[in-house]
This record gives structure tokens, C-alpha cells and sequence, in this order.
């Protein structure tokens, strides 16, 4: 098992970042699944929440000004084009997002609906690592105490949610033996000082005196792809390969499912509430996007993050198939590519959405 605090997570769904992508192909390979401690979950959906919030709002009051006759005030509008651009980004899916993506501000999204979204999403990758009883109570405990993970900060101590986290990944090992449990952190209240790589000694006896010395901290994800795999070249040139026949067909098959992230949007006229037909013409934008391969045995694994260009038409359904008052929009998306190589043949592509951390499989 490898548990993730949500400070790592979070860092995931850059053009530069391919380690979460290339750590969803290890964990296929080397029968380790991925997983949230349950603190880290609600962190996170929590995150999520007050993103969405801080963002509608921001929209709505907009809104209200206009509607009022007020003056826009100085970085109104700027405010709004990034409220807006949050919504887009975060938001794969809604009702009226067609709209609101024309123009219509008064079409937002539900919070609710979109938290709980979200949360599937996350329960679909991540295997949830329940709390043991009295963790929070632990927790509390060594906030006053000031012992680790918990920590000073300034007169007042923190660390009962990073207590509650430790609690449950302690929990997950101990049920886990003798199979290895690994927890990746960029949080000092775990690392050790002199650099915080390694887990803090405290912690350390913590867990090998608690029958769970089959624990083993990572404060880089860099670090346990390393462990897991060797590092290794490209079969092939990823320039040649991501304008191949499967990987574009794999692209054309995730753009269908609907559940697409537009990170880079540049419709033409505009997008109605229609029902669109599959992309017809998907291709690679020429630029060099950051590339990483790893061996596992005989099986190597690529990731590599792309932008893609698509066009696909839209319209409605006309009597006898076809579409009528057919249109083409235009967008680029950006997408994480998880290639598959079995003695230097290529046998199965992935196709996430952003970092790794969404997406559905490919051919």
C-alpha cells in the first residue's frame, strides 16, 4: 500500500509533473495500491470545497454589480477572468456548463454536487484508510504536548490532523504485515530536520516498537519511484510515438467519455447544449513537454504530459442519422500519458487528465 498526505497530492496537475503518472503504472506492477488516510480525504475535499466557494462568490458578486448599473472596481475584471477560469479548471462537468463557459454567469455550479463529484473521483483511484478509535483524541493530546508529528508554532502547538494521519497509516501497517506500507510527506511534522528526508526518530521508534516496522517514509515522490523501478530511456522517441495510431485513438476514446478537464480552452462561435459526435481530428501540439521512464522487470513505463489539439463537431441529431445545423469547436486539452511497453512493444496506453490524478484507461 502507498498512503499520500494531501500536501503531495496537491501538488499534481502541472505540465511539468509526470511522477504521479508514472506511480499509477508502478502500483499496477508491483501490486501496491494507492491510498488517502481518511483525514487526507476530508483535507482535501475540503480544499476542493472552499476553491469552488471562494470562486462562485467571486462570479456572483460581479454579477450583482452589473445587474445593479455599479462601476467595475479596479481588478474587477481580471478577479473574474481567474474566478471563472477556476470554475473551468475544477469543475470537469455540469449542467449549464456550456453555458456558463458562453458567457451566462448566472449558470454556476452546485457545491454539493461538485464536492460530491469529486469525491467519487478520488474514492475511484484511492483506496480510504479509515481512522482507528481515538485518533483525534491522540491528537489533541500531543498538539499540548507538542510531541511529533504535532509541533511548535510560535506560543501554540499544530499536528492533530497530522496525528490522526500517522495513527492511520501506523493502523494500515500493522494490518499490512509482513507486505511493505509506504507513506510519502512533504510535511516537517513527519520528516526529521537536516533536510526533512527522512521519517523523525521519535516516529521511527513509534513505529517499529508498534509491529509496524514494515512502515517506510518518503518525503519525495521521486524517491519511491525510485524504489519501486530503475530508471530507464524511452523505447522510442515519445515525439513519433504520441502521433501513432494507438495513442490517438486512445485520446479520441477519453474525449468521448465526457468527463474531460479543458485546461486550455479556444472555442470558436460558440458551444451550445447540443450533443457533440467523438473528436474527428485530435492531434499533438509541437512543443517539448517533460518526459520520464521507468523498468519494472521487462516492462517499461513512460509517462509524458501533452497538449492536444481537437477539433470536434456538434449539433443536433437530424432524422437519419448525421447531425444537423452541425458546427466545429476548437479546443486544446491537456493530458498525461501513461504508456505501457512489454519487451519493447507497446501494449497498453493510458489516458489521464492532468498530473495522473484523473482519468480512465486507453487501449
Amino acid at each position: 500500500m502507498i498512503c499520500f498526505d494531501a500536501n503531495v497530492i496537491r501538488r499534481f496537475g502541472s505540465r511539468e509533473e509526470t511522477s504521479f503518472t508514472l506511480m499509477r503504472g508502478l502500483a499496477r506492477l508491483t501490486g501496491h495500491p494507492l491510498a488517502l488516510p481518511q483525514t487526507v480525504l476530508e483535507e482535501l475535499l475540503g480544499h476542493y470545497k472552499r476553491t469552488i466557494i471562494e470562486a462562485r462568490e467571486i462570479v456572483e458578486r460581479n454579477d450583482q454589480r452589473r445587474q445593479l448599473g455599479k462601476p467595475a472596481r479596479a481588478g474587477q475584471a481580471e478577479r473574474l477572468t481567474q474566478a471563472r477560469d477556476v470554475l473551468l479548471r475544477q469543475v470537469p462537468w455540469w449542467t449549464s456548463r456550456a453555458e456558463f463557459f458562453r458567457g451566462d454567469n448566472a449558470a454556476l455550479p452546485l457545491i454539493d454536487a461538485v464536492v460530491e463529484r469529486e469525491e467519487q473521483r478520488l474514492r475511484r483511484l484511492f483506496t480510504i484508510v479509515t481512522k482507528p478509535a481515538g485518533a483525534d483524541e491522540e491528537g489533541n493530546r500531543r498538539e499540548i504536548d507538542r510531541r511529533p508529528p504535532a509541533l511548535h508554532d510560535g506560543d501554540s502547538g499544530k499536528g492533530s490532523r497530522d496525528t490522526a494521519i500517522w495513527l492511520s497509516v501506523l493502523d494500515a501497517a500493522r494490518q499490512a504485515r509482513p507486505n511493505l506500507v509506504f507513506f510519502v510527506s512533504n510535511d516537517g511534522g513527519f520528516g526529521s530536520d537536516g533536510g526533512r528526508r527522512v521519517l523523525r526518530p521519535e516516529l521511527r521508534w513509534e513505529a517499529d516498537s508498534g509491529y509496524a516496522s514494515n512502515l517506510t517514509f518518503y518525503f519525495e515522490m521521486d524517491q519511491l519511484v525510485d524504489r519501486l523501478s530503475c530508471p530507464t530511456q524511452p523505447p522510442e522517441p515519445v515525439e513519433t510515438l504520441i502521433n501513432s495510431t494507438p495513442i490517438l485513438t486512445a485520446v479520441r476514446a477519453y474525449l468521448s467519455g465526457g468527463d474531460v478537464r479543458i485546461d486550455l480552452s479556444g472555442w470558436r462561435d460558440e458551444l451550445g447544449r447540443a450533443l457533440e459526435t467523438a473528436p474527428d481530428d485530435v492531434a499533438p501540439v509541437p512543443r517539448q513537454d517533460e518526459t520520464r521512464a521507468a523498468r519494472v522487470g521487462e516492462t517499461t513505463l513512460v509517462a509524458t504530459n501533452r497538449i492536444f489539439h481537437v477539433k470536434r463537431r456538434y449539433g443536433v441529431p437530424a432524422d437519419g442519422g448525421g447531425l444537423s445545423a452541425e458546427r466545429t469547436a476548437e479546443f486544446t486539452v491537456l493530458l498525461s500519458l501513461l504508456i505501457t511497453y512489454m519487451d519493447g512493444a507497446v501494449e497498453r496506453v493510458e489516458v489521464l487528465s492532468r498530473g495522473g490524478l484523473y482519468g480512465q484507461s486507453g487501449l
